[in-house]
């Protein structure tokens, strides 16, 4: 029995298919930067969501009032009028549960004022809500 003897060689050692801690964080700070970007940009849609349903509940209530002027040949009084002739439901809220603010007459020689506070909920702030500047604010973006 002559057997030839053959060496063992070593094979070397395989490797796991795995991934190393480098590339794991690595990923993980990938997903975190696109979670915050997208998060980021939920939110921003959230407010100006709430800002056009805000300008949208202002024009309507616009429309109401054009209304009750040509049915009574002048502006009411209060917004509750608009209720009490049928022309509106009692909802004179914003996006974010302010009262809308009416005036008749309304400031620099208006027949009204439609004002909403804006996300503050502080009239008289950069960010408010009026009816005449809703359109100046579309044409300029």
């Amino acid at each position: 029995m002559n057997r030839k003897t053959t060496h063992n060689r070593r094979r070397p050692p395989r490797r796991a298919a795995a991934f190393t801690l480098l590339e794991m964080m690595l990923v993980v700070a990938i997903m975190g930067i696109l979670m915050s970007v997208a998060v980021w940009n939920i939110v921003g849609a959230g407010d100006k969501a709430r800002i056009r349903a805000t300008e949208q509940s202002i024009k309507t209530i616009e429309s109401a009032l054009k209304a009750y002027k040509t049915d009574k040949g002048s502006f009411p009084t209060t917004l509750q009028a608009l209720v009490t002739s049928k022309l509106m439901d009692d909802k004179f809220k914003d996006s974010w549960k302010h009262d809308i603010e009416y005036r008749s007459p309304g400031a620099n020689g208006r027949d009204y004022s439609l004002i909403s506070a804006g996300p503050d909920g502080q009239t008289g702030t950069e960010d408010d809500i009026d009816v005449w500047r809703i359109g100046e604010e579309e044409a300029q973006q």
